[in-house]
C-alpha cells in the first residue's frame, strides 16, 4: 500500500510541475540549474524552445504514465512532512534518441528518477525549427510529499 501511494504521488507530482499536453517550453539560460548544466553538458546547438516541440509517441501523458510504472519509490526513507524534488535534464537528439540524462535536486531522489528514466528506451519525435529536427533539452520537474 505504501508503495502505491508512493507512486501515486510521483504521478500527481508531475502533473503539478509540467505542462498537460507537451513538454514545457522554457529558456534554459534563466534556469536556475544553468550554470551546473554548462558543466555536464555541452549546451551548444542545444535548444529549449522549438517551432515544434518533442513528442513522446502517445504525448506527454503516456511519458508520465511509463515513468510512474517504472520508478520504485520503496527504497526511499520516508520522511514525514517532507517534500523531495528533482529535476530531470536530456537531450532529445535529431533522431528521437535520447541521451546525457542529468538529474538536479535531492540526492536520493535523484538517483531514483535517473535511474527509471534509464530504462526508458522509446524514440521521440524530435524537436522541428524551420522544419529541420533539432537538439533539444527536455526537463522533467518532479516533486513527491510525505
Amino acid at each position: 500500500m505504501k508503495k502505491i501511494i508512493l507512486l501515486f504521488a510521483v504521478f500527481l507530482g508531475s502533473f503539478s510541475f509540467a505542462q498537460e499536453n507537451s513538454p514545457e517550453k522554457f529558456d534554459i539560460t534563466k534556469s536556475e540549474d544553468y550554470s551546473y548544466l554548462k558543466t555536464k553538458i555541452d549546451l551548444t546547438d542545444i535548444h529549449s524552445e522549438a517551432d515544434v516541440l518533442p513528442q513522446y509517441p502517445g504525448g506527454i501523458d503516456a511519458f508520465r504514465k511509463n515513468f510512474a510504472e517504472i520508478f520504485d519509490p520503496s527504497i526511499l526513507e520516508e520522511r514525514s512532512g517532507t517534500t523531495l524534488k528533482t529535476t530531470a535534464y536530456f537531450i532529445i537528439e535529431k533522431d528521437g534518441s535520447v541521451n546525457n540524462l542529468i538529474t538536479v535536486g535531492d540526492k536520493q531522489y535523484s538517483k531514483l528518477v535517473e535511474k527509471a528514466l534509464k530504462k526508458i528506451k522509446t524514440t521521440w519525435k524530435p524537436a522541428i525549427i524551420n522544419g529541420e529536427p533539432v537538439r533539444y533539452l527536455f526537463r522533467f520537474p518532479l516533486t513527491m510529499s510525505f
